[in-house]
């Protein structure tokens, strides 16, 4: 995966997913919502294509 990432809470994260060896390309959009280095990041994505796809709200955080 790669992308461009505007750090900090409400930044963007623009990405793509590349899958190997099929050739295939998906582009993902999110935002930061909370960033708390190294406890806890919370962040959503939805595949760029997809506008009326629902958001996934991931939550990271260090035990």
């Amino acid at each position: 995966m790669s992308g461009r990432k505007r750090r900090g809470e409400g930044g963007g994260s623009p990405g793509r997913l590349d899958t190997a060896g099929i050739g295939a390309e998906h582009h993902l959009i999110g935002v930061y919502r909370v960033v708390e280095p190294p406890k806890r990041l919370v962040y959503t994505w939805r595949w760029k294509n997809e506008p009326d796809a629902p958001e996934t709200l991931v939550l990271a955080k260090e035990n």
